[in-house]
């Protein structure tokens, strides 16, 4: 009876032994097929994510115009008489004005022959009355006539070759020193305009009546 006794333990304990085996072969197993492991494993804490930049504030977009300041309009406003592309218009009659210290004046004035037509000689004449602060510089005071192919040729950046066809001729109306006077008379080509230039090269302004008359 005691032998049985020995052969069960001895069996039992095979038994044990093979279940120990197969149950390590089966963890295995399960481990290389879906990467488990039976082992504790240690966590390791996860390193914080980099931290984005902030986003820069976009600056407002506008469409606000160009101020321009109260009195002034684009560069298109030319005053006008400044050159021979932006003159005054000559008025039949009496022209009034003043000329600063190198200052220039320009006017233009187109003459109609009879009836309106054009082509035909119109006659004119212009006298100039200034009034310097002395006698002697009456002759830094000039009066000059330009015809209507000049312009084209100041807008293409020549304002001093621009030739005059005519000119003032020094003439004397009341004998005084502290005045003077000046006189052009000729025929026009009707309905083509003419430029006429009024030039103050002294260091002081004077006064000046333009007449499309003769005065003397």
């Amino acid at each position: 009876m005691k032998y049985f006794h020995i052969i069960g333990a001895t069996v039992l304990a095979g038994l044990f032994i093979l279940i120990q085996q197969q149950t390590v072969t089966a963890q295995k197993f399960m481990e290389q097929s879906s990467g488990y492991s039976s082992q504790p494993q240690l966590l390791q804490a996860s390193a914080a994510p980099t931290p984005l930049p902030p986003t820069p504030t976009p600056m407002p977009t506008t469409n606000t115009p160009t101020e321009i300041v109260a009195g002034q309009s684009p560069a298109t406003d030319i005053p006008p008489g400044i050159d021979i592309n932006h003159p005054l218009s000559l008025e039949m009659g009496v022209n009034e004005g003043n000329l600063g210290a190198g200052e220039k004046r320009w006017f233009s004035i187109e003459a109609m022959g009879p009836g309106g037509g054009s082509g035909v000689y119109v006659p004119l004449t212009l006298s100039l009355y200034f009034t310097p602060n002395d006698g002697n510089p009456r002759d830094r005071v000039s009066m000059e006539l330009f015809d209507s192919s000049m312009p084209a040729i100041w807008s293409k950046g020549y304002p001093n070759q621009i030739k005059s066809f005519g000119a003032g001729s020094v003439r004397s109306l009341d004998n005084d020193d502290k005045s003077g006077e000046m006189i052009w008379s000729g025929s026009l080509i009707g309905d083509q305009p003419i430029y006429i230039r009024l030039r103050n090269d002294n260091e002081f302004p004077v006064d000046y009546l333009l007449f499309t008359f003769d005065i003397f």
